[in-house]
């Protein structure tokens, strides 16, 4: 099914860009340096909330490690995720640099900042259906039906992400992996601080690479105002709820993106162009940056 979706998915772009003026391309200047040269500056900002998140990991595991292998680690974690489905695959980076007794905590908490990330996704996508509608409709004539509906699943995925622990007691009680995770054993006050943090740091986040993609487009010549940056959001959410191979949701997000802002504006070829360069400004160059590291973890291991 992942497969299929993903296909048809590629496809979709694929009819998409078909019906571009390719000499527009050429044409495409940068309109506003400074947010150009801003957007790709903000890389660091969001790489920085993730290795937040992973510091945080480290922390409740209480595993004493040196700066310079958390830093490697959280690097070959993100070469990991760029090759894995939905970035998911993460911890595979990680969990390299520490003994084996150590790995099965990291892979679980891990777990739970990666939930966070896809929540946070989430909420701010509902957040935008809720005051512009779908893509196709930028008036605010949801029945209250549907806004009922919405903002329910919000409170629905905020309550189901804080009882993820609770769940994962429930359906691994019995394995002998999760009887050795120490996390799980806390209180319940400490478990909630925990993924408090990790929600938090994940919304900040998610603003950070908002931004980015508002910059790049504006920097463009694209319009700026407010409903850009909700549009931007339901870009991430739909990209989000779509299932990736690999390479850090490429081709996806950029589906997304001609159909959710090609009825905000013509000037597609803006989107398309914007869209990649975001791609490999935050997934591309990072994934090189952390390419030695992982060959490191690899030799480690062995």
């Amino acid at each position: 099914m992942k497969i299929f979706l993903f296909a048809l998915v590629v496809y979709f772009l694929y009819v998409q860009v078909q019906k571009f003026d390719f000499d527009k391309f050429k044409s495409l200047k940068i309109i506003n340096i400074s947010f150009f040269i801003l957007g790709i500056i903000l890389l660091v900002l969001n790489w920085f909330f993730e290795f937040l998140k992973w510091n945080e990991i480290i922390q409740i595991t209480k595993i004493k490690v040196e700066r310079k292998i958390k830093v490697k680690s959280f690097l070959a974690g993100i070469l990991t995720g760029f090759l894995t489905p939905n970035l998911l695959g993460n911890f595979i980076g990680r969990i390299y640099y520490f003994p084996r007794r150590e790995r099965i905590e990291i892979v679980y908490l891990t777990f739970f900042s990666n939930a966070a990330q896809f929540f946070a996704s989430i909420i701010f996508g509902l957040i935008s259906i809720l005051i512009i509608g779908f893509p196709a409709d930028f008036e605010i004539d949801l029945s209250g039906i549907i806004v009922s509906f919405i903002s329910l699943l919000i409170l629905i995925c905020l309550i189901f992400y804080f009882n993820l622990g609770s769940l994962c007691s429930i359906f691994f009680k019995n394995k002998k992996w999760f009887s050795r995770i120490n996390f799980n054993e806390e209180s319940t006050a400490f478990n909630f601080n925990f993924q408090f943090k990790q929600l938090i740091i994940s919304f900040l986040r998610h603003g950070v690479f908002s931004f980015q993609y508002f910059l790049m487009l504006t920097s463009f010549g694209i319009k700026a105002d407010f409903v850009l940056i909700l549009l931007i959001w339901q870009v991430f959410f739909w990209s989000t709820l779509i299932p990736s191979l690999w390479l850090g949701k490429l081709g996806i997000r950029e589906s997304m993106a001609l159909w959710i802002l090609g009825t905000y504006t013509n000037q597609l070829e803006i989107v398309l162009c914007s869209s990649l360069i975001l791609w490999f400004v935050n997934q591309g160059i990072t994934a090189i940056i952390a390419f030695p590291f992982f060959k490191l973890a690899t030799k480690k291991n062995d």
